[in-house]
């Protein structure tokens, strides 16, 4: 629950700031693999989806063919998960590729985010046809927001909990691409294999908004705490399940009172197997030579989800059908976000694939969940594809509403 909306118009006395939160480890460089981690403040009344993540990135290292690295990598995917923790409880951060998945759903679902999380992009680029890349001689100012999981939970009154770290783990795959490979379209098999890593991100720092209210906003959470015995939290949290390379079927499980969609997604990223390269995954780069990757799907290609013995779709789907269901799978967007078109059906299947199954009902609240209800039965999920091409890795990433009960004396209890 987001107690500010739930004021509505009672809301008085209200004040804004925003605040530079430092690493606690400091402002030093940090490299692929490596983490940056944040304390949020304690005693204070904060925006959580507010929350950004300022770095100056800056590529470095030469491929073994002697290519020296000249692209900025995709503002999100630089990001192989975000955890959370709360006094010792872990709100999220359900496994890798999260970043890949989040700059894959908004553009699936036609948002093209900040404008500095893309820095690359030529401003007037079409992300379905154009090539302009711009190249970035030294470095530049990325910033990620809108974030997923507990750090989208609204406005949040942190002295009700126990320390609250945010922890940001950055990819260990290679995501920059050399002026050669552009100018191939990707067409190549694999890149050439890098020899130190292919970018740097230093003076990493956070900005946050902090706010202030009346009275009344202390008075109107002692009175949920009171009726409830907690104060409930919700938020959603995701859990991410891979097969191994060449294999068509994805199992997973997961215990959760609500889960609400089920996403695949693929990457022919080759970690699996102990590479020490990257193929390039899939909308990598938002738009640049799409038509340059394998499809995902064949004329004769289906895809199914056995949940507990009950098959969804009813039938195996096939592309098309996929496509559309996913369509009508999809969340609702933020209507402050910036918006275009989403992909046409021959990029969705080319380019920028990951679909979607919804479980719950279309016009989901998340303060009266509508998803699958797992708890105490086997939930034995199994994604299963037929005459898919070979080379890829297969992903399962689950969406559930998670809710966080805080109750007296900083004591916290996660539902997920």
């Amino acid at each position: 629950m987001d107690v500010i909306h739930a004021l509505g118009a009672k809301l008085s006395n209200f004040t804004t700031t925003h605040t530079t939160l430092e690493p606690l480890a400091g402002r030093g460089d940090v490299r692929p693999g490596g983490f940056i981690e944040f304390e949020l403040p304690s005693e204070s009344l904060v925006n959580l989806p507010s929350f950004a993540l300022h770095v100056d990135v800056a590529l470095e290292g030469t491929l073994t063919d002697g290519t020296i690295v000249q692209r900025i990598p995709l503002g999100e995917t630089m990001i192989e998960n975000v955890e959370v923790l709360c006094g010792g409880v872990r709100l999220d951060g359900g496994g890798g590729y999260l970043g890949n998945f989040k700059n894959k759903r908004d553009m699936l679902n036609g948002v093209s985010g900040d404008a500095l999380s893309k820095p690359f992009m030529h401003p007037g680029m079409d992300p379905e046809q154009g090539k302009a890349v711009d190249v970035v001689e030294d470095e530049t100012r990325v910033c990620l927001r809108r974030f997923d999981g507990f750090l989208s939970a609204g406005v949040v009154d942190m002295s009700l909990l126990p320390p609250v770290t945010v922890r940001i783990e950055l990819t260990k795959a290679r995501v920059v691409m050399t002026a050669a490979e552009l100018a191939d379209g990707m067409r190549s098999a694999a890149p050439a294999p890098y020899t130190s890593s292919n970018f740097v991100v230093r003076n990493p720092h956070a900005v946050l908004e902090l706010i202030g209210v009346g009275s009344e906003y202390d008075r109107l959470q002692e009175s949920i705490i009171g009726s409830r015995g907690y104060l409930p939290i919700n938020y959603k949290i995701y859990h991410s399940f891979s097969s191994g390379k060449d294999e068509n079927n994805v199992r997973f499980d997961v215990m959760s009172r609500s889960i609400d969609r089920i996403w695949h997604m693929s990457t022919n990223d080759p970690n699996v197997n102990g590479s020490t390269y990257q193929v390039y995954n899939t909308v990598l780069f938002y738009g640049s030579y799409p038509q340059a990757l394998r499809s995902l799907f064949h004329s004769g290609s289906t895809f199914q989800i056995d949940l507990a013995g009950v098959q969804l779709p009813q039938r195996p789907a096939d592309q098309y059908e996929l496509f559309q269901q996913t369509m009508n799978s999809l969340p609702p967007s933020d209507s402050r976000d910036i918006i275009r078109l989403p992909p046409s059906f021959s990029s969705w299947r080319d380019a920028y694939y990951l679909s979607c199954l919804r479980l719950c009902a279309p016009k989901e609240d998340m303060r009266n969940s509508s998803g699958l209800d797992s708890r105490g039965i086997s939930l034995s999920g199994n994604l299963r594809l037929t005459k898919t091409p070979g080379g890829y890795r297969n992903i399962v990433i689950t969406e559930s509403t998670a809710e966080l009960r805080v109750k007296p004396g900083r004591e916290v209890e996660l539902v997920p």
